[in-house]
């Protein structure tokens, strides 16, 4: 090392010292006048620097208000399109009903015609949350499962959601299923044990023969689950048709065993 260098490196570490030092007392100034922004700083650091937690990444209430965007809704649930990503519906979609009718249909083919109607009308129902009602009736078709399944059997039905035109309120499900001889007295024991009140459990034969109403309309078990129609299909079909309120979630369906795939692979089979 020449003299030269050893004047010139201590001079140019002195030099990087006092940026450092002005850097450090810059950012405290600015600190000083705006702890605000300090802080959010600090909040919104990554995880990886020494400043930055997990802990106030995700549950600080400065990032939530950042997040937040926009003003919330006014609008009752009824008048809106979606409540936590479900869709609150009005109608059953056409493929829905097609899939309904021609499961009621492939039923007969299985031998295990659709031969009882079961109707829920819990009296709290308005009580629970209009996003949950959807868990909850899932959980009903789950105990009626079960006891088709106590008894020997495979639980095979179609089903829909109806609620009052306008506010949603009084939801119900209809529920068309298959129940060997027997077993529907028993079935209406089980679900009064948990709805006593006669109004709320509704349990009664059906048939798979169809009639035609006072307005020439074609009417049915089938036809009645599905009578909350699409316009368009109202316009091209001879079905009953009745306007019903709005529900959140899946608002029909069927069991697997007469769904569009059993049928697909029942017909497959058959060619074979």
């Amino acid at each position: 090392m020449t003299g030269h260098q050893a004047l010139i490196e201590p001079d140019q570490a002195r030099e990087r010292e006092v940026q450092t030092l002005s850097a450090h007392n810059f950012q405290s100034a600015n600190d000083n006048q705006n702890p605000e922004f300090s802080q959010k700083s600090q909040i919104l650091a990554p995880r990886s620097s020494p400043g930055g937690s997990d802990h106030a990444l995700f549950n600080s209430s400065d990032d939530v208000e950042i997040r937040k965007r926009g003003r919330p809704s006014t609008l009752p649930w009824y008048k809106k399109r979606r409540i936590v990503r479900k869709a609150v519906t009005r109608v059953i979609t056409d493929p829905v009903v097609t899939a309904m009718m021609d499961g009621a249909e492939h039923a007969v083919v299985i031998k295990a015609p659709l031969n009882t109607f079961v109707t829920l009308r819990p009296a709290n129902i308005d009580r629970i949350p209009p996003e949950k009602r959807s868990s909850y009736w899932q959980a009903e078709l789950n105990r009626i499962r079960s006891f088709v399944r106590h008894h020997g059997g495979e639980l095979t039905c179609i089903w829909s959601r109806e609620s009052r035109v306008g506010d949603g309120t009084g939801e119900h499900l209809h529920v068309l299923m298959h129940l060997r001889r027997g077993l529907m007295h028993r079935l209406s024991e089980r679900l009064h044990q948990r709805y006593p009140d006669p109004r709320e459990v509704d349990v009664r034969p059906a048939t798979n023969v169809g009639r035609r109403a006072h307005n020439g309309k074609y009417m049915s078990a089938v036809t009645y689950l599905v009578k909350a129609l699409s316009p368009s299909a109202r316009r091209r079909s001879n079905q009953i048709y009745r306007r019903s309120g709005p529900v959140v979630g899946k608002r029909a369906g069927m069991t697997r065993n007469i769904g569009v795939k059993a049928i697909a692979s029942h017909r497959a089979k058959a060619v074979e």
